[in-house]
């Protein structure tokens, strides 16, 4: 039995839909993947009658469409649905990944169907059924809605506990589509290596223009509860059925890595995307990069955190080929950080941190950067001083990533900002989720942060005086900074278009 997967996301690694394919792979289904989504972040109204035209001609041989989507991909499942839908009433949508899970209620009003849990197991029984021409309407982890309307939904039936099951990331270029200027075309080796990598840019930058990464994740789950992320939702939706962090054995992470030396010879670094490298016990992680170094040799990424930073874990990592890491920091706000994201560390320990990074660029490590969130409607004036404190603490040529803060379905901080009055549900469940910079809301505050490393030291130090700031906060001079940022970023892509990745 054949399925149509139609991943959502802007670049093409998606593991979740890789790890299916394979798995439906073997246990005797076959999907198709078409990536439609074109490489420029466009309006969604790319997909057009046309391009489902072309969706429609290619998964005639399949029993249904399985959309995957996060939160931000929601406008379009519901135009890809609605297209689909008016071309091929038949044939059912099922929506599932990180928003079906979330949101489930308003995804079903949308869709035939929804999978409500990790996709690979409901999927490849519900083909099974499909297959058979048995009933399929009480499988776990699936939500079924019938032409009347009436909504069947199942009970989870938890996540997988042995990760090893689930095969590796099919990164196979056959019954792979692509969006190329319009026409789905079938996907080649050539065009996965000049699309845009989803992780990885730092490293990308570190190995030269020409680099080609490939993502790899070796874990599910997160052993934090920060209350912006969804896996703060995921640990009660779950609770009971299985461990919040549960890892690939370090010979099922070799496998696929000694695959992609084998089948993309193009790749010359690997980016570990797990949430909390460091996180996988000592002895396992000394055996992964003993044979790491060994069979596959390459340079590598990876994402650490302030309590799992570990001096003997980064100097084996090092030693295997680490040459950057990513340290989310978030907040440089003590209150902030415990208080308002359920990070409980101090900004000594962070500072601390940081300077154990800094330390280890003279042993190998050649990078990192730290991730730090501003337009945070709970940040008080003194909350930002306090970041611009921190920043003076720490070496001013540190990278940093500067997210602003998005508001997620059901995550803990949505639900007391929707209470305190920041946002609306209906913004939230309608994919308006604030984090979009704007004129108005960028400001001197979040230049400093984000600028912090092109700023002469002296210059930052008149700058984060407290009458300077008071001055410069003033929401009056918004546009202008947010115009600077503007500018700055179109001579950053002009440079990279130009001379290749920046460091």
């Amino acid at each position: 039995m054949q399925v149509t997967l139609i991943p959502l996301t802007y670049k093409k690694l998606n593991m979740g839909v890789r790890h299916i394919s394979t798995y439906l792979s073997e246990h005797g289904h076959k999907a198709l993947v078409a990536f439609i989504r074109p490489d420029d972040q466009v309006p969604d109204e790319f997909f057009d009658e046309s391009l489902a035209t072309q969706l429609l001609s290619i998964s005639k041989d399949s029993a249904l469409y399985g959309i995957s989507l996060f939160t931000l991909d929601f406008p379009l499942a519901c135009r890809v649905t609605k297209l689909l839908k008016q071309l091929d009433p038949v044939k059912p949508v099922l929506w599932g990944g990180m928003h079906a899970i979330l949101d489930p209620e308003e995804c079903i009003r949308h869709c035939d169907m929804l999978c409500v849990e990790e996709g690979e197991r409901p999927l490849c029984r519900l083909l099974d059924a499909m297959s058979a021409g048995t009933d399929f309407s009480r499988i776990d982890g699936l939500w079924l809605k019938d032409k009347d309307g009436k909504i069947t939904r199942n009970e989870i039936s938890g996540v997988v506990e042995d990760m090893d099951t689930l095969g590796i990331p099919d990164f196979s270029t056959e019954g792979k589509w692509a969006n190329k200027g319009g026409k789905l075309e079938p996907l080649d080796l050539e065009w996965m290596n000049q699309s845009p990598q989803y992780f990885g840019r730092h490293l990308k930058g570190l190995l030269g223009k020409d680099s080609t990464l490939y993502t790899i994740m070796t874990a599910r789950g997160c052993p934090h509860r920060c209350t912006y992320c969804s896996n703060s939702y995921f640990l009660d939706k779950f609770k009971g059925s299985g461990k919040a962090l549960r890892f690939r054995s370090a010979e099922h992470v070799l496998r696929e890595l000694e695959n992609v030396r084998r089948n993309l010879p193009t790749i010359n670094g690997i980016a570990f995307y797990d949430d909390d490298f460091l996180s996988r016990p000592l002895e396992d992680l000394k055996y992964l990069a003993a044979e790491y170094k060994k069979r596959i040799a390459m340079p590598f990424s990876c994402m650490v955190s302030p309590w799992s930073f570990n001096r003997e874990k980064m100097k084996i990592l090092i030693d295997a080929g680490l040459v950057h890491a990513q340290l989310g920091v978030q907040s440089g706000s003590e209150r902030i950080n415990k208080e308002v994201f359920n990070r409980n560390v101090s900004t000594d320990k962070i500072v601390e941190v940081i300077n154990g990074l800094e330390s280890l660029k003279g042993e190998g490590l050649r990078s990192y950067l730290i991730d730090l969130i501003v337009e945070n409607p709970y940040e008080t004036v003194d909350d930002q001083y306090s970041v611009l404190m921190f920043l003076r603490r720490i070496p001013r040529k540190v990278k940093k990533q500067v997210f602003t803060l998005i508001f997620y379905p059901k995550t803990e901080l949505t639900k007391r900002a929707i209470a305190d009055g920041f946002i609306t549900e209906d913004e939230v469940m309608k994919g308006k989720l604030m984090g979009q910079r704007t004129k108005t809301s960028y400001g001197y505050y979040e230049f400093l942060v984000e600028f912090h490393k092109l700023t002469p030291s002296a210059l930052f130090q008149v700058m984060t005086v407290h009458p300077v700031f008071a001055i410069f906060k003033n929401k009056l001079f918004n546009p202008c900074f947010y115009y600077l940022r503007e500018f700055k970023q179109l001579l950053d892509r002009l440079i990279v278009k130009t001379v290749g990745p920046l460091e």
